[in-house]
């Protein structure tokens, strides 16, 4: 009996090692899909033979996998709800990526609608390099609503919004960097909430009210960072601020350039609590940075000021101001 169990052993070794079961182990390997205008939903979504629409592309992709979507203009908008589910990357570096194919530009442009593209239960989806035209719509992205988390826009251009902001962060550590956001025709450039949202690296322009909101009415829009954007332009058609802090705590707004807008910065209403304003450069604007009487602990330091009509204006509670020029 031993010898025969010996033999039986060797055999099934032996096989495993011609499969390469043992040697080779199967692992998954990120996919890469492809859509183009003149693609077909019929096709593999290869390079050679892609989707027509982003929708089909969205349908195939999972964790780690790429969807480039060829240059042109799409009459189409992401809305993660019309997936059962969303496709959702574990991690940043394991995401799910939506992209303009290198070196060309899509543009998503809906004929109407609410919104270019809706994130409400999705996480780790990165866009990058995309051209959102909000015209036709009302919002050009809302990311955050019912859990949605860690979405980030890159690299692209969000403009147009036809009724009401450009960008929606809601939810929790999504970001929107290096882009250029601008031309919301009635209202703000972003609206934040939630909290620990990023936006960073934006020339941020040309909106109608606020280049950038933090507010909720439940007072619960905390530890927002907004750092190294350009803001101006904005604010002129409602006679609002480049950046206002209007309710939450440990809101963070670093390192900006502000100029040429209505007016800089203000932190109000909402009783905001200890909000920091450092190291931005703030020119041109009719007040530099307002804090109100609702203000509790913001600290403004480092900053530059120059050819406002007011510099700094003060009626917070223990505002500390320090090093500011």
């Amino acid at each position: 009996m031993n010898i025969v169990y010996q033999l039986a052993l060797s055999a099934t070794i032996c096989t495993l090692l011609l499969t390469g079961s043992i040697l080779h182990p199967h692992t998954a390997t990120a996919a890469t899909y492809y859509v183009a205008t003149d693609g077909n939903d019929a096709n593999q979504g290869t390079e050679e033979r892609p989707f027509q629409t982003i929708r089909k592309g969205i349908s195939v992709v999972k964790a780690g996998d790429t969807l480039y979507i060829k240059g042109g203009t799409y009459a189409e908008a992401i809305y993660s709800y019309n997936f059962s589910p969303f496709p959702t990357g574990t991690s940043w570096d394991n995401p799910v990526t939506i992209a303009s194919y290198p070196d060309e530009t899509a543009v998503l442009a809906p004929d109407g609608g609410g919104t270019v593209i809706d994130m409400a239960d999705a996480h780790y989806v990165i866009f990058d390099r995309l051209v959102l035209d909000a015209g036709n719509t009302i919002y050009a992205m809302a990311v955050g609503s019912q859990g949605a988390h860690h979405i980030r826009f890159q690299n692209g251009e969000i403009k147009n919004a036809g009724g009401y902001e450009n960008v929606e962060l809601s939810g929790s550590f999504n970001e929107v960097i290096d882009s250029k956001i601008h031309d919301s025709q009635h209202s703000y450039g972003f609206y934040i909430t939630g909290h620990d949202n990023l936006v960073d690296g934006n020339d941020i322009y040309n909106n109608a009210g606020y280049a950038v909101q933090i507010y909720d009415g439940s007072n619960s829009s905390d530890n927002h960072t907004v750092s190294n954007n350009k803001m101006w332009g904005n604010g002129f058609s409602r006679q609002e601020a480049a950046v206002t802090v209007n309710a939450g705590k440990d809101n963070f707004i670093y390192n900006n350039l502000i100029y040429d807008n209505w007016a800089g910065i203000d932190v109000l209403w909402r009783s905001p609590v200890s909000t920091r304003i450092d190291s931005n450069t703030i020119h041109n604007n009719r007040y530099g940075i307002l804090i109100g009487s609702e203000s509790q602990g913001a600290i403004i330091q480092n900053n530059i000021l120059y050819q406002n009509a007011i510099a700094i204006e003060d009626h917070g509670i223990r505002t500390i101001l320090r090093d500011n020029s």
